[in-house]
């Protein structure tokens, strides 16, 4: 329903006949001076009508003064009215309210720090206008944005020493009990998460030195194995090993805890280990008796079910995601067609892999990497594992001696980080191109114990590691600028 129209152009009558009047009075042997003072005249009264006044304001009079440097404030496209509900209403279908949350609290104030404290105060959000970046215009915030994403200090990352150092643990304020399943920091925030095969989840703010808890999830009688922030970050995916039948979401700003069931015909599945599209549009889980599956994001609904002759270890989308990846204990890995035919369209076999436990793509589409249970770590060129059947790696690390359970690249995949949960402090960083193993990380005093999981901030300025303890360490890369 159209509410209201506005003309941009003038009544065709009123512009011919000011344009008439001009000409009639162009032809009057005037003086050259009133003449031009009239059309200047007739210029603006035109220029007025189609575009409008330049100064809106009202008239001031000789006494009105106003500041040079003093901001008008816009008015509000629109007023909604549930800006101006309570909590009982905002949360009237809830069981209980948020933390530090009564019924009397304004609605509206509640969701606008929840956002803040987890993205962070917009610019446009500022009251007065000002830019944050002395004044600088939208277009070079823009184009340093960016750039900050890969330029660093200036320098080449060194190839066997890395520069870093150690910050407050992500759990300082508050330890979750037991085995730390999963430690991944946000997409696009200064958050992270930890969550704990108890059930619960935290969320802190990644500051490296007090690393506050901003709140906390307890899912009862639900076995975490893995959670997940999605690709946008609007959501935690948490699924378990346990053949229930269903996994959970959590809404970041809302704070909603949603119940996903599986299939209405077979409630027998689970999502112990899983891998999201880096386009956000899929998720492909590791299921039991060599099934795994692939799930569509919204809605989330099984679109594909596929099966290996042995165990699924691990799966991984390409980083166009057009291509899934599946290994598992034959050794052998198996590229899948995504969006078109769904099926297999490739395989090859690792080189003197026992049992491929764990994939893993650099960003830059240069480096396909797999971790077999000895600990054994092949480096392929991407591109000759989509063509060969029998790849040779450039380089193989024997670095570790027990079953690889994480992989991870850092954004610029100049780093990767490999690790066990099979042995203590059985961590790598490993340096790219040169294909060279860091030889200070990690440190050889540092009481690791076992560590499940490694994450590496967005921007590589943070790397995390979780371990068997209920403790996740927390290092500053120092050659990265950003978070």
């Amino acid at each position: 329903m159209e509410l209201f129209k506005i003309d941009t152009l003038p009544d065709k009558s009123l512009v011919d006949d000011s344009i008439s009047n001009c000409e009639e009075e162009s032809i009057t042997p005037i003086n050259e001076k009133v003449e031009t003072e009239k059309r200047d005249l007739e210029e603006e009264a035109l220029e007025k009508f189609i575009f409008g006044s330049i100064h809106s304001d009202p008239v001031l009079s000789s006494n009105d003064s106003v500041e040079p440097n003093q901001k008008k404030l816009k008015k509000a496209a629109w007023i909604d009215d549930d800006d101006h509900i309570t909590a009982k209403d905002g949360f009237a279908h809830a069981k209980k309210y948020p933390k530090k949350v009564v019924k009397e609290t304004d609605y509206r104030s509640h969701l606008v720090d929840k956002f803040e404290a987890i993205y962070g105060r917009p610019k446009w959000a500022s009251e007065d206008g000002e830019r944050i970046k002395d004044g600088s215009d939208d277009e070079e915030d823009d184009l340093f944005g960016v750039a900050g994403d890969i330029v660093t200090k200036g320098k080449r990352l060194h190839k066997t020493n890395l520069e870093y150092s150690r910050c407050a643990s992500l759990t300082t304020s508050e330890t979750i009990p037991g085995l730390i399943t999963s430690v991944q920091f946000h997409p696009s925030s200064n958050v992270a998460l930890i969550a704990g095969v108890i059930g619960q989840i935290n969320l802190v703010q990644v500051d490296g030195d007090e690393n506050a808890k901003l709140n906390s999830i307890l899912l009862e009688n639900f076995h975490l194995s893995r959670a997940r922030f999605s690709i946008d970050g609007r959501e935690i995916i948490i699924g378990s090993k346990s053949t229930q039948g269903h996994f959970f979401t959590y809404e970041m700003i809302s704070g909603a805890v949603t119940k996903v069931p599986f299939f209405k015909s077979n409630s027998r599945l689970s999502l112990k280990d899983f891998a999201l599209s880096p386009d956000g549009k899929y998720l492909a889980s590791c299921g039991i008796k060599g099934n795994f599956y692939l799930f569509t994001m919204n809605p989330k609904e099984n679109v594909a079910s596929f099966r290996l002759n042995d165990e699924v270890r691990s799966v991984c989308f390409s980083p166009d995601s057009t291509k899934l990846f599946a290994s598992g204990d034959e050794g052998v890995v198996y590229v899948y067609d995504v969006r078109q035919t769904r099926r297999c369209i490739h395989r090859f076999i690792d080189d003197g892999g026992l049992s491929c436990q764990y994939l893993a793509i650099s960003p830059n589409s240069n480096y396909f990497v797999s971790g077999d249970q000895s600990g054994l770590l092949n480096i392929y060129k991407y591109e000759d594992i989509l063509s060969s059947q029998n790849p040779k790696p450039l380089k193989s690390f024997a670095n570790l001696t027990n079953p690889i359970t994480c992989l991870k690249f850092n954004h610029t995949s100049e780093i990767l980080a490999g690790s066990s949960s099979y042995a203590d402090n059985a961590i790598r960083l490993a340096h790219f191109p040169s294909c060279t193993v860091f030889s200070n990380f990690p440190q050889p005093n540092g009481l690791y114990h076992r560590i499940n999981e490694v994450d590496i901030s967005p921007n590589s300025g943070y790397i995390a590691m979780a371990n068997n303890r209920g403790k996740a360490f927390l290092y500053r890369l120092n050659h990265y600028a950003d978070y």
